[in-house]
């Protein structure tokens, strides 16, 4: 092995330093970064028009429905306090309480054997500027409901605009109303974990099937995750098989096989353009970063507040099932899959000798790549990741959906570090073979110059390959 990678580090000098002088990558990586970087700021912006756009609205009154029997809304002070997004829209808005009312006006028609007549129960003086806001409780849900007569002073518009203020403030009603403070709403809310331990075991099992998670915040993590590495993967794996070829094509390999030999060579130009990926991703994940920068500084006050979307997501539940161990080992398991996606992505390079064959060789990767990303985002969308399900499993430890899945399921403690510590094991073993058998493959080509290879026309040349390095180590054997 140590042979067979002798001069891989030159390959992988020359490969990176051509690539960072590419123009292309250079525009591309900065066009990409451009955009990350106006991404959070150009939200922020239209989100403040939105907010801001409107000085005034139709809506004078709000009649206060409570049907819950909880007594929700005895004070609504919070709905006038100009402490909001609105900047003091609604604090002129009058809530008048027509529980009673209502519900001795619907006991009417019931008393009566009627059915209740909602449009006399609910009644809407043409002059006034009001709407009803009914609360009920549905199967331990509360459910809010606005109405209003469109033969009255209010448009339709700025009832939709206030049901937007009441579906993000509401919550601050039901808090106030049933003194619950927003501190011990945290707690409440905060990741709880739920641990047994078995008495037949002396030192304890942690039941990790046990742990009580926030389900859909892990649930974009694992998603999230699987979602930018197969981007990445897409990104980069026809640069890799572009690499091959052009080197093939050009004939600049017969000269450097006297030297360097295949595997060194397949090594060395993997290894660079994976480097080369994450040197664009970190890149634009830095731009990401100066995005966050500037949009938390796109308010009214002028002062760092963080974007929204930003926080919750750094105050996500599945966040705190993060711990060195597992992270490491996501980690561990991301670059093998890289890696071993890169070697396919060689191979599907080795498998063609000329560049406008292209597509028909990335199909190969790509076919690969779609198998395991769509299985992974199967048992993701199923939810089968939080269980012990046979397919989860497959998904985790097959080599070609591991680095889709794994990793987020190792951080949000859907599986155990032993079996990451054989998911490891095995995308490594898998690699090594690929790694020699990408070589053999590339050997083998370098002079072929016909059409693109099949996936049987490769597994033919490998066989050939054994066998022809089986009768070398016989003949030497016999000439000792």
């Amino acid at each position: 092995m140590k042979n067979n990678l002798t001069g891989w580090k030159s390959i992988f000098q020359f490969t990176l330093i051509q690539n960072l002088k590419s123009k292309s990558i250079k525009i591309t990586t900065l066009i990409m970064c451009l955009i990350a970087m106006a991404v959070l700021p150009v939200v922020t912006l239209i989100d403040g028009e939105d907010e801001k756009a409107k000085e005034s609205t139709s809506i004078t009154k709000v009649y206060v429905v409570d049907n819950s029997g909880w007594n929700l809304t005895e004070d609504l002070s919070v709905l006038k306090a100009n402490t909001y997004y609105e900047s003091g829209l609604y604090t002129d808005v009058e809530y008048i309480d027509r529980t009673e009312d209502v519900l001795s006006k619907a006991a009417e028609y019931v008393r009566n054997g009627q059915e209740p007549d909602f449009e006399k129960i609910y009644t809407f003086d043409k002059e006034d500027s009001g709407i009803y806001l009914e609360i009920n409780q549905m199967d331990g849900n509360i459910n809010v409901s606005l109405m209003y007569s469109k033969d009255t002073k209010v448009s339709k518009s700025d009832v939709e605009d206030y049901n937007g203020f009441i579906q993000k403030h509401f919550e601050e009603v039901l808090l106030k109303n049933q003194k619950v403070s927003k501190e011990a709403l945290d707690i409440i809310h905060s990741y709880q974990e739920v641990e047994f331990y078995d008495e037949l075991n002396p030192d304890g099992f942690s039941g990790q099937e046990n742990k009580e998670e926030n389900k859909r915040d892990a649930y974009w993590l694992v998603y999230g995750i699987a979602m930018v590495i197969l981007f990445m993967l897409a990104f980069g794996g026809e640069r890799i098989a572009m690499s091959i070829i052009v080197e093939k094509s050009s004939k600049i390999m017969e000269y450097l096989m006297t030297s360097v030999k295949p595997m060194a060579v397949v090594v060395g130009k993997v290894l660079a353009s994976l480097l080369l990926l994450v040197l664009q991703f970190a890149a634009i994940f830095a731009s990401l970063g100066i995005s966050v920068v500037i949009a938390g500084f796109m308010n009214s006050e002028g002062t760092f507040r963080m974007p929204s979307a930003v926080s919750g997501m750094f105050n996500s539940g599945s966040l705190s099932s993060v711990t060195p161990v597992n992270l490491v080992l996501a980690f561990l398991v991301l670059v093998a899959g890289f890696l071993l996606y890169g070697m396919l992505a060689a191979l599907a390079g080795a498998a063609v000798s000329k560049m406008e064959e292209i597509s028909e060789g990335v199909k190969i990767y790509s076919f690969i790549m779609i198998i395991g990303a769509y299985l992974s985002i199967f048992v993701i969308s199923t939810g089968s990741y939080t269980g012990e399900s046979f397919v989860k499993y497959l998904a985790c430890f097959l080599p070609v959906s591991a680095p889709f899945i794994t990793p987020g399921t190792l951080l949000s403690a859907h599986l155990p570090v032993v079996y990451g510590l054989l998911v490891l094991g095995i995308l490594l073993i898998s690699l090594v073979l690929l790694t020699k058998f990408v070589s053999g493959v590339y050997e083998s080509m370098i002079y072929y110059n016909g059409s693109a290879l099949k996936i049987k026309d490769i597994i033919q040349i490998s066989k050939q390959n054994r066998q022809q390095a089986a009768g070398n180590s016989t003949d030497g054997k016999e000439e000792k």
